[in-house]
C-alpha cells in the first residue's frame, strides 16, 4: 500500500519473509487491536499504568513487525514511560502521539484488509 503511512507492509514481508505468512497475521491483528486498543485507552483514562503497560507491551511484540519506525519508537518511549510514571505531563504528551500513531495504524490497516477483500 504505497498511500500507508503506518503500515509497512513490504518492510514486513522483507522482515518476515514470507507475503502469505504477513497477510495472514494482518488479518488476525485486524480481528484484536481495536479491542486492545480500548482496553488499553481505559486502563490509562483510569490511571491503570501497569494494566496499560501491559496490554501496550503486547501491542508493542505485534505492531512493530508491520509499522512504520516512528511508530515502533513512540510504542518503546511509551512502554518505558507507563513502566516508572514519574512525570504526567511527558506521560501524557507521548500517549497523545501514541494515539496517533496506533490510530492511524490501525486505518491503515482497516484500509488493507478492505482491499483484500
Amino acid at each position: 500500500m504505497a498511500n500507508s503511512k503506518y503500515l509497512c507492509i513490504e518492510d514486513a514481508i522483507e522482515r518476515v519473509g514470507d507475503k502469505e505468512l504477513v497477510h495472514e497475521m494482518l488479518t488476525m491483528l485486524d480481528s484484536s487491536i481495536e479491542n486492545d486498543w480500548l482496553e488499553f485507552e481505559n486502563y490509562l483514562n483510569t490511571n491503570q499504568y501497569a494494566q496499560a503497560a501491559n496490554i501496550l507491551h503486547g501491542m508493542k511484540g505485534t505492531i512493530p513487525i508491520f509499522s512504520d519506525n516512528k511508530t515502533e519508537e513512540i510504542m518503546q518511549k511509551a512502554d518505558a514511560l507507563l513502566r516508572v510514571v514519574d512525570n504526567e505531563l511527558v506521560l501524557k504528551k507521548t500517549m497523545e502521539e501514541l494515539s496517533v500513531h496506533v490510530q492511524g495504524f490501525i486505518a491503515d490497516l482497516k484500509q488493507w484488509v478492505i482491499k483484500q477483500n
